[in-house]
């Protein structure tokens, strides 16, 4: 992907400059891939009215379900199969769906959790679009407590799991957590020295996909001096997703990431973001030098965001002449045909001057 033209409104980048300060000339690599099927569905959580399960155990617990018209019969079962009822650590969490009948493809499984006594208030926890339907419930995390409830939708184009069709499994947490916490303590990385300077680019690169492995494989291969992530963990952006989807792919360039946040992260009001990288909101606009460049990194979700906007100009009066490079999560522009509108509304940044815009 080719960054935008240079616009400057005062001193332009001076590469011979740069090379005085730190290296002969900044090498950037960049690589983009975009998942789009893991986002295919966002199911409704189930209703607080829901009733508690019939039993509590591992499980599995199974409920059936089917389409208006009685086309196909769908048996949805959920259990934590290396677990008793009482879960530590990293739980296996399983879901098994069985369909009788005529049916379209299985999309996806959505896996949810509640805590506390009904009626339940269920939050998403992940949603898995490749079979087997299981991952690691990072419980570590999350409080104690003997009144959790796990629950999982089917879905399928043109249905999806009812809540009355929706399995309840209730288990306990036990690690010695009394709540959930994020420190707030993340800084920016600048990265590795070295000439020349590598960074590996990417962005919606978190979703269970096949080719999230490969994408962070070729990017290894670079050797990377600092690695920026533009944003996307699918399909909610939860802890539970970060910690299944990004930390086993891109999570090891953790320690020379900088990253910014896409909308799906805002599926889980940021929380998933925060926790995973230790952050806080102050951590959402931040900038830092590395590699000769100066790096600004922005919340794309806000578009014209004139606090935010406010602290771009204040930024980049600082560092006139630099050679600075503006990343985010929305793209200005796109090629997808099925967006008959633009939805990306970073205009505002267009009359800044910086050398280099990626997205």
């Amino acid at each position: 992907m080719q960054p935008d033209s240079p616009r400057r409104r005062g001193p332009r980048c001076n590469p011979t400059r740069t090379s005085r300060r730190t290296l002969r000339a900044a090498t950037i690599v960049v690589a983009l891939v975009l998942f789009n099927a893991a986002a295919a569905n966002v199911p409704v959580p189930i209703p607080t009215t829901r009733p508690p399960a019939a039993r509590a155990s591992a499980g599995p617990v199974c409920r059936s379900g089917r389409p208006d018209g009685d086309a196909y019969t769908v048996d949805l079962c959920l259990g934590t199969p290396d677990e008793g009822p009482v879960l530590h650590g990293d739980a296996l969490v399983r879901a098994t769906v069985n369909v009788s009948g005529p049916a379209p493809a299985l999309e996806s499984v959505v896996f949810f959790y509640a805590r506390g006594p009904a009626p339940y208030t269920f939050e998403i926890l992940l949603q898995d679009s490749t079979p087997p339907f299981e991952f690691q419930w990072p419980t570590d995390v999350f409080g104690d407590d003997t009144n959790y409830h796990l629950s999982a939708k089917a879905i399928f184009n043109g249905y999806q799991t009812r809540d009355n069709e929706a399995p309840i499994l209730d288990v306990q947490l036990s690690n010695g957590l009394s709540a959930a916490q994020s420190g707030g303590t993340w800084t920016p990385k600048t990265g590795r020295s070295g000439s020349p300077f590598v960074v590996g680019v990417v962005g919606d690169g978190a979703g269970g996909l096949p080719g999230a492995n490969d994408v962070a494989n070729l990017i290894g291969g670079w050797n990377p001096n600092l690695f920026l992530y533009l944003g996307d963990v699918y399909n909610s952006g939860t802890y539970t997703e970060f910690q299944n989807y990004y930390r086993p792919t891109l999570g090891r360039f953790d320690g020379i990431a900088d990253p910014v946040v896409g909308n799906h992260e805002m599926g889980s009001q940021l929380r998933g973001f925060y926790q995973y990288w230790d952050a806080d909101s102050s951590d959402l606009f931040y900038s830092f030098d590395a590699g000769g460049w100066h790096f600004v990194a922005l919340n794309s979700n806000t578009g014209s965001d004139q606090t935010q906007l406010g602290k771009l100009a204040s930024d980049l009066q600082k560092h006139q002449g630099d050679c600075t490079i503006l990343y985010y999560h929305h793209p200005r522009w796109m090629s997808l045909s099925r967006l008959t509108t633009n939805p990306w509304p970073v205009s505002g940044i267009s009359r800044f001057g910086t050398t280099s815009r990626w997205s």
